[in-house]
């Protein structure tokens, strides 16, 4: 009688503690797709330096709580005088409102390998490819038929339906850290986005601005919950480099997502200075969208900006093939940061952390 009663304690508690575990994996689940934007980051048991598990019971960061933070010191942009009128097609009026209607007095702000920036107004930015600057330039092109207008229809017309698969990508991103889309045309390739009043992360430190070890931490979280975000809709950014960091109102946003796209494939080149190992080499890349790590580009590049804050030093994925990093994450002066750093820019991307991990560890080190 009393191993049958041993026997029926032994099969209960089997199934409650399957119970248990299979909540919890539920539960994680969850977590991982309702995201920090939404929920708080509770840690209740974290790796330590030494890779023991401590147990830190009832402890909740609150995650939002480092969103959303505008930096002080900031530069605002310098912009010079308005020089191209400038009327937005009347497919953007109709789908996305009369904001949009009038004459527009708008200059050219930037210009990269792909694109051109224009700021419109002290509200929108717009970008259109590079070559095909005369949709901005040439006010007669959206206001009136014109020859112009016509020989910039017939070069655009190939770029439209790229320009519109990554405008609805792009569109449907609802995150405090991304810089915002909010137009897009269906009859010209162009993109309108928020006005970064206070420029790039690169246009700061070009000026002079310095970052202290709690605001690369801050903008770290901040970066690292925009690419949780990302991944967790199958998105990779593949490009982040100081250009692409842009400041609207003082709040850091995640920029450029130009190489974005679903069920992320085909090359990313990325670029020098910032680039992923597997960025550079075609084995280790093939291998990463093999095993599904595609998105741990971003992790990489992620430490590399973090990194060059700190120390003024980045690593190319080229250069990392050939060196230790050790030596160079000595200068973070920081233990717990120099360590994530050193898993973040593993040369195996399968052995970098998730953006989801990278956020909760930077969280700890603003305990």
């Amino acid at each position: 009688m009393v191993s049958d009663y041993a026997l029926i304690i032994y099969i209960v508690s089997g199934i409650v503690s399957s119970a248990i575990i299979l909540i919890s994996v539920l539960s994680s689940r969850r977590f991982s797709k309702a995201g920090l934007d939404k929920t708080s980051l509770v840690i209740s048991e974290v790796k330590g330096v030494s890779g023991i598990k401590q147990k830190e019971p009832q402890q909740t960061v609150i995650a939002t709580k480092y969103l959303n933070i505008p930096f002080n010191g900031l530069l605002k942009f310098a912009v010079k005088n308005g020089k191209y009128k400038f009327m937005f097609p009347s497919d953007i009026i109709t789908k996305f409102g009369d904001t949009f209607k009038g004459v527009w007095i708008c200059t050219k702000i930037g210009s990269g390998a792909q694109w051109t920036v224009y700021k419109c107004g002290d509200v929108f930015a717009i970008k259109v490819p590079k070559g095909l600057e005369s949709i901005v330039e040439k006010y007669e092109v959206l206001g009136h038929s014109s020859i112009v207008g016509k020989e910039i229809m017939d070069r655009s017309r190939n770029r439209i339906k790229d320009v519109i698969e990554s405008a609805k990508i792009i569109s449907d991103l609802k995150h405090s850290h991304i810089l915002k889309l909010i137009a897009y045309s269906t009859d010209f390739p162009i993109l309108i986005y928020e006005y970064a009043s206070h420029g790039t992360l690169n246009y700061q430190i070009t000026n002079g601005k310095r970052f202290s070890f709690k605001e690369v931490i801050m903008l770290g979280i901040q970066l690292a919950d925009a690419l949780r975000y990302m991944h967790s809709l199958n998105c990779v950014h593949g490009d982040i480099k100081p250009g692409n960091i842009f400041f609207v109102d003082g709040i850091a946003k995640l920029g450029d997502i130009a190489l974005l796209t679903k069920a992320f494939f085909g090359e990313v080149k990325g670029t020098l200075g910032w680039r992923a190992p597997e960025q550079v080499n075609e084995k280790l890349y093939s291998e990463s969208v093999y095993k599904g790590y595609i998105n741990r580009i971003d992790i990489y590049q992620l430490a590399n900006l973090i990194l060059y804050l700190i120390t003024g030093k980045n690593i190319d994925g080229e250069e990392r093939f050939i060196i230790e990093v050790d030596g160079i994450l000595k200068r973070v002066g920081n233990k717990e940061l120099e360590m994530l750093l050193k898993e973040m820019l593993e040369i195996e991307p399968w052995k970098r952390p998730g953006a989801d991990e990278v956020v909760k560890k930077l969280l700890l080190l603003l305990k």
